[in-house]
This record gives C-alpha cells, structure tokens and sequence, in this order.
C-alpha cells in the first residue's frame, strides 16, 4: 500500500502490507499466524494510531516489512488505497510526491515523525482530488 506499491516511486526499502480485518478489534485471531510468518506486533504504535493494529518484521532495525492490520472499509483503508491508486494513474503527481519525498528526507534526516507530518498536506490534497474536492476545499454544490 506503500511508495513500494507504486511502479517507480522513490521508496525507503520497506514493504507496507494493508491487511483488512472484518472489524479494528478482530486482530485476535490472526496474531498467531502473523507471529509464526516472523511478524512482531508493535504495541507501542496503537497510541499514536489507534485505528490500525502495527506488525513489523524483522523486530529489530533494519526492517524489511510493516503491516497494517485496519478495520476493512475504514477510513485508513479507503484513503491509502485511494492514494496509492491516484499515484499509479497520475505519473507527474507521483513524481511530485517523489521529489518531496526526497526534499523532506533532507529536511528531516533522523526525525521519522517529522518527514511523516510534513506530507501530510500533500496527501490530503491528493485525495480530495480524488474525491472530486479540487485543492482540498469542498465540492461545489
């Protein structure tokens, strides 16, 4: 679901992996075969996030693997697919992402939380584009 789904996009050498449960808190049935594929849950991640349950994988550093386990249908399933698939079918919007990416990683050389918040603004944009809100304002009536 990640800059690794998109064909050519700049992307840190991690797969991310969306998996859609029936709802947020039915993870428990699927820990033991996340644990037995090598993934490890990341407990300390449902506080800034508390829609989606973090696996990673390996559990130390460098990690090859972070998986999303999100209620299907929700809100973070919907807007990552939807970005993902914006960036697919628009290759300068995706080289746009890309060249921010890139400015951004020199930004914020060490600082993960930085560079994550400072796309935001680009990723909103990019999906109210995709739900016919030019710009990010509302679409008019």
């Amino acid at each position: 679901m990640g800059s690794t789904a998109v064909p050519g996009l700049a992307a840190k050498p991690i797969i991310d992996i969306m998996l859609g449960l029936p709802a947020h808190n039915d993870i428990a049935p699927y820990i033991p075969a996340l644990k037995s594929a090598g993934f490890h849950l990341q407990p300390q991640m449902a506080a800034a996030m508390p829609d989606r349950h973090d696996f990673a994988k390996p559990a130390a550093h460098p990690r090859e693997v972070h998986l999303h386990a999100v209620a299907l249908d929700s809100a973070f399933w919907r807007d990552k697919l939807a970005f993902r698939d914006a960036l697919r079918a628009d290759e300068p919007l995706a080289g746009q992402y890309a060249d921010l990416k890139r400015q951004l990683a020199y930004d914020h050389s060490g600082d993960r939380a930085a560079y994550t918040d400072a796309k935001s603004g680009f990723i909103a944009s990019v999906l109210a584009m995709a739900a016919g809100k030019p710009h990010g304002k509302p679409a008019a009536r």
